[in-house]
């Protein structure tokens, strides 16, 4: 789907994410798993924030860099996420390669 369609739908697309937010619960599950504290996440692709906010009810020590190439996706997703813990990045990828 175009960048400009998930755009016009980014107010509700939460409401057709089933699939997308099964997903994100079974990779935090996996995440928390395998690694510990602190975290650095890169969520690229990070839609409205589903995924950032399970982090940040999950998780105590992080830092969250959330990627999307929707402007309209990315201001929904900094109103859900803590702010100090989060960057936001509009159509890019981090440059750091910390992740």
């Amino acid at each position: 789907m175009p960048v400009a369609q998930f755009s016009q739908h980014a107010h509700d697309y939460d409401c057709h994410a089933a699939i997308q937010k099964a997903n994100a619960k079974k990779l935090l599950t996996l995440a928390l798993s395998e690694s510990a504290e602190p975290f650095k996440i890169c969520d690229l692709g990070c839609g409205t924030g589903y995924l950032g906010t399970l982090i940040s009810k999950e998780v105590k020590d992080f830092c969250l860099t959330s990627c999307d190439s929707s402007k309209e996706m990315l201001e929904i997703s900094q109103t859900k996420l803590p702010k100090g813990k989060c960057r936001f990045l509009e159509g890019s990828l981090p440059t750091d390669n910390a992740y």
